[in-house]
């Protein structure tokens, strides 16, 4: 583990993450669940709105039905619990408009902090089950399948799955894992202003690659030639040797799946009830002059 100049409990659970993408068939202890509500409740949240509503996923069924829209990973069916983050716009518009007042907020801006907001809380969680020596892992591609994940958990307009968080007991082969390489932190810490010519960005990155590539991180794991080209592809021409996190990242960019990715993203917040265009903007509810004179 690095070594830091200050630790403690803490500290050490945070330096030692490592996603866990193997659960074994142990049920979560008893209490567990409700010390993650507790810890993903006391996250700090934009001017308190909390716009955020989480669904506790038990039942595997649900999970299995769950997994191909979000990645297809199959620890999300196998993990006990799935923890679904959701933004809610519906619960602050509610507020609003039940005084009588005229709902102006933009939901794009309110998506962005509200995103904000379930991610610390998601991290929150994650962090807490770790600490009780569990293993946990963040399902980002729930977004891919928001309007589909939406259905499968019956949530009301307005409220849109976006992040998942798997949590169990980790499997055998999954305890005391290293930690896995991070950019080095001369590239992604700047003090007053961003200083990194771009030579030493390049010098950097190929660092990284290097450390990548010796720990076997991607071995298994490559994107495939053919996913980044339509139609015939002929041999994929880099070697092991050079599929470091430059290559990956790059690929995963590269995938024709963003084809389609990109416009179902906005028609599957579309039609959970977000306005998300500019000529949406307009005040949903206008309140009257005699309603507001009752306020």
């Amino acid at each position: 583990m690095m070594r830091t100049p200050h630790t403690n409990e803490t500290i050490r659970t945070l330096l030692r993450h490592r996603s866990v993408r193997a659960f074994s068939d142990e049920p979560l202890p008893a209490g567990v669940e409700a010390t993650l509500r507790e810890a993903m409740r006391r996250g700090p949240t934009s001017s308190a709105l909390q716009t955020y509503t989480f669904v506790f996923v038990h039942d595997r069924t649900i999970r299995a039905h769950i997994r191909p829209w979000a990645g297809d990973q199959s620890w999300v069916e196998e993990c006990p619990l799935l923890i679904v983050a959701c933004s809610d716009q519906r619960r602050i518009e509610n507020v609003t408009t039940a005084r009588s007042y005229s709902y102006r907020a933009s939901d794009l801006r309110i998506l962005v902090s509200s995103v904000e907001d379930l991610t610390i809380a998601m991290h929150n969680a994650s962090l807490a089950a770790q600490s009780l020596g569990l293993g946990t892992v963040m399902i980002g591609g729930v977004s891919n399948g928001a309007r589909e994940i939406h259905e499968l958990l019956g949530l009301p307009p307005r409220v849109v799955p976006l992040l998942g968080l798997c949590v169990g007991v980790p499997a055998e082969s999954q305890r005391d894992l290293e930690a896995r390489p991070r950019l080095p932190a001369e590239l992604v810490f700047h003090d007053d202003r961003y200083a990194l010519t771009a030579e030493r960005e390049a010098e950097l990155l190929a660092e990284h690659d290097r450390a990548v590539v010796e720990r076997g991180y991607y071995h298994g794991r490559r994107i495939g030639w053919d996913a980044i080209h339509d139609g015939p592809v002929g041999e994929d021409p880099v070697p092991d040797e050079a599929y470091g996190w430059t290559e990956h990242v790059a690929r995963k960019q590269s995938r024709t799946w963003w084809t389609r990715f990109g416009p179902k993203i906005l028609h599957d917040l579309e039609a959970i009830g977000l306005r998300l265009r500019a000529d949406d903007e307009e005040p949903r509810h206008e309140a009257t002059k005699s309603e507001r004179s009752t306020t």
